[in-house]
């Protein structure tokens, strides 16, 4: 394997004796690359490394892009050990590949390359099995003369299920690496422009002396420029703080316009504005014919007052006044709000079911509302005079007592506190 690649090589160096000044890829060109090389499988395919014979042809469409089919043949045999009916395996590599060329003016020229392709493994008196095989990689072209260049490439291939002789019961991915040197010959392809002929070289005559000059013609006073108009409205012309107006205006005769507040404008536009109070906009153009000005009054009306309050509602069990966990949290968003606008006040309304006398339950319905009002004021500070208790027995009861699931939605409290107005 070695003693063909320097082979290889020293024809090569006696080709580029006869070098040329210019070599590149050219755009529209063909190009063939017999090769040879070596080929390395997956330690899980058990074969041998071997040498590698192959042609690439191809064509390239700009100076960068290219494309390419591949061809190549590896005879090779299994590694100690394996497969002792089978000797031999004929090994045949074929794909497509987009090649991208760096430098293509340039005589060396590195390039990277991708492609899918196929494998098929032919072993002697067996059956021959085919999978695909994506490739990726790159490679250089160092061109001797015009359109012949010295070739390498180095190529990784993936191939898809592939039974392997290290576990035949399921199919994997294995990688192979193919490495090459071959000769490019360059076909075709658009040619360099030719030189510019130069334009030949013609003696000046003096030209005639010119005729005499005529009479000037009598001179007019041109017109004043007309004098420049313009408008300016705004839409709405009534907004809440906040929202947006379009301010639209046209002018004639202008050469300039400035919108304040604002800025330099065109001589017709339109724009949106977000003012924060009652702002006039003024429009001023000017033009050859003098100065123009016009505005536009927009009128910005505060937001209206946004309520704000809160409900708390707790259920006890029968005959307790006792808090349960489950309703902690809800408490607290009621302690919060009360700290945050602690100006508010509130009533606490406690309720029972119809279980048990008016006046037994009106004393339960106020432990309850009782027992409400303390957790607020012990666990979140709050004022004792901001909050008011009050029992109702078993009035208004918001479920029919005549079933249980009634009678646990009456045993309460309502909390309403009074609604704030935010500004």
């Amino acid at each position: 394997m070695r003693r063909k690649l320097l082979t290889l090589l020293s024809g090569l160096l006696l080709l580029g004796a006869t070098t040329v000044a210019h070599a590149e890829i050219k755009a529209g060109s063909f190009g063939i690359t017999p090769f040879v090389g070596g080929f390395m499988f997956d330690g899980a395919q058990h074969l041998e490394m071997k040498e590698m014979y192959g042609i690439r042809a191809g064509y390239n469409f700009t100076e960068n892009f290219g494309i390419e089919g591949v061809f190549n043949y590896v005879h090779t045999e299994p590694t100690a050990g394996i497969f002792p009916p089978i000797t031999k395996y004929n090994v045949y590599n074929y794909r497509g590949e987009l090649l991208y060329h760096f430098m293509p003016k340039s005589r060396f020229v590195p390039f990277l390359a991708a492609g899918y392709g196929a494998q098929t493994i032919d072993p002697e008196n067996a059956k021959s099995d085919s999978h695909g095989a994506f490739s990726a990689g790159g490679g250089f072209k160092y061109f001797f003369t015009d359109n012949i260049a010295l070739r390498g490439d180095v190529r990784d291939l993936i191939i898809n299920s592939m039974i392997t002789p290290s576990d035949t019961t399921r199919k994997q991915t294995v990688n192979n690496l193919e490495y090459a040197l071959g000769v490019y010959f360059q076909f075709g392809g658009e040619k360099p422009a030719p030189a510019p002929v130069p334009e030949p070289v013609v003696e000046k005559v003096a030209p005639p002396p010119p005729p005499p000059a005529p009479a000037p013609a009598p001179v007019v006073a041109p017109p004043p420029p007309p004098a420049p108009t313009s408008n300016i409205t705004v839409t709405p012309a009534t907004i809440t703080r906040g929202q947006a107006a379009t301010l639209a205006w046209t002018s004639e005769n202008t050469t300039d316009c400035t919108v304040e507040p604002g800025g330099g404008v065109q001589t017709k536009n339109s724009m949106s504005v977000t003012p924060t109070a009652d702002t006039t906009y003024t429009l001023t153009c000017k033009g050859p014919g003098g100065t123009t000005t016009s505005s536009a009054n927009v009128t910005v009306q505060a937001p209206p007052p946004e309520k704000v309050c809160i409900v708390l509602g707790v259920q006890f069990d029968t005959n307790k006044a006792v808090v349960k966990p489950k309703y902690h949290d809800e408490i607290k968003k009621a302690g919060d709000f009360l700290n945050k606008y602690d100006f508010v006040t509130g009533t606490i309304d406690g309720y029972t079911d119809n279980v048990g006398t008016y006046k037994y339950n009106q004393k339960l319905s106020q432990k309850r509302a009782e027992a409400v009002r303390e957790y607020l004021i012990k666990n979140f500070g709050i004022k004792p005079e901001r909050l008011t208790a009050k029992g109702h027995s078993y009035d208004n009861p918001v479920a029919s007592n005549k079933t249980a699931e009634g009678r646990a939605k009456n045993r309460r409290i309502e909390a309403n506190f009074e609604c704030v107005i935010q500004k």
